[in-house]
């Protein structure tokens, strides 16, 4: 693990109970199929983490693979809270097209029935301190590629031609 205060994973918000859920209690076994099934989606048992302070640094890694824009959820896990659970986090790095993010991404490896639980588990403890989550709006992403392109973190011809159309709409 590294000596990080949070790793940062983006969420589909819809997939978790919600606030008023969380405060009253959740047993996790009663966490439904499609959480696991759909928000937990794994690739060779692992499961995509980020380490950095900044939710938009997510964000941008992400949308500059993407071919389309809709809204994101980040969600900060601080690093204790994935130890406790004893998963496996290790610094896999990234193929996404800001280059200087990609030695920042971690996967929690070695995952299986019970261990998806874990990261299951984690998510909703994450999710009792509000401030963990943090929504990005359409608008919001196209402002934080408008940025990068202008800092010149991402080339705008790099971008799908979907993404590119979206981000040449608010001109």
């Amino acid at each position: 693990m590294i000596n990080m205060a949070n790793y940062i994973r983006v969420i589909n918000r819809a997939y978790w109970p919600s606030e008023d859920e969380i405060s009253k209690g959740i047993n996790i076994d009663e966490i439904g199929a499609n959480t696991i099934t759909q928000e937990l989606k794994t690739k060779d048992n692992t499961l995509s983490l980020w380490a950095v302070e900044n939710p938009e640094d997510v964000v941008l890694a992400m949308i500059s693979n993407a071919s389309r824009i809709d809204d994101m959820y980040t969600l900060k896990i601080e690093d204790d809270i994935l130890y406790a659970k004893k998963l496996n986090v290790v610094n896999d790095h990234a193929n996404s097209r800001i280059k200087e993010l990609n030695e920042f991404h971690y996967n929690i490896r070695d995952l299986n029935y019970k261990k998806l639980a874990d990261v299951a588990g984690a998510i909703i403890e994450a999710l009792r301190e509000e401030t963990n989550l943090e929504v990005f709006t359409k608008k919001d992403i196209i402002m934080i590629l408008k940025k990068a392109i202008i800092e010149k973190r991402v080339a705008i011809q790099d971008l799908h031609k979907k993404i590119r159309e979206e981000i040449e709409k608010y001109e």
